[in-house]
C-alpha cells in the first residue's frame, strides 16, 4: 500500500471517521481538527473527481463539517457535532456497498404490488 492509498483510500475514510468520533466523544475539538484533515485528501481529490453534483458537494463540505462539529464540541453541542458527520458516514457506506459488488436499490428493482 502506497502513500496515495493511505491518504485517499479507505484508511483515511475510517481513520478520520474513528479520529473524530472519538473527539466528540471526550469533548477533544482537536482531534476532530485532525479528522478533517485526514478527510481533505480523500474529500478534494477523489470524490470531486466523481460526474455526480452530489458527490461533488459532499467531497468539498466534508472537511469544512468536521471543523464546524469541533467548533460545536468546543461549545459541548455533541448530538450536533455527530449529526454533521452523518453525510462522511454515508458516504463510506455507499462506497463500501458499492466496492464490494453488492447491488444497491434503483427504481427498476421496486415492482409495486398488484402490477404485472
Amino acid at each position: 500500500m502506497n502513500w496515495a492509498q493511505i491518504l485517499i483510500g479507505w484508511p483515511a475514510i475510517l481513520g478520520s471517521l474513528i479520529l473524530s468520533l472519538i473527539g466528540i466523544v471526550l469533548l477533544r475539538p482537536w482531534w476532530l481538527i485532525a479528522g478533517a484533515i485526514l478527510i481533505s485528501g480523500f474529500g478534494w481529490l477523489y470524490l470531486l473527481g466523481y460526474p455526480s453534483l452530489y458527490f461533488k458537494i459532499t467531497g468539498f463540505s466534508l472537511p469544512i463539517l468536521h471543523l464546524v462539529a469541533a467548533l460545536l464540541v468546543r461549545h459541548k453541542q455533541r448530538w450536533v457535532a455527530a449529526i454533521l458527520l452523518l453525510p462522511h458516514l454515508a458516504v463510506a457506506i455507499y462506497l463500501g456497498r458499492r466496492g464490494t459488488g453488492q447491488q444497491s436499490f434503483t427504481a427498476r428493482d421496486i415492482r409495486i404490488v398488484g402490477r404485472e
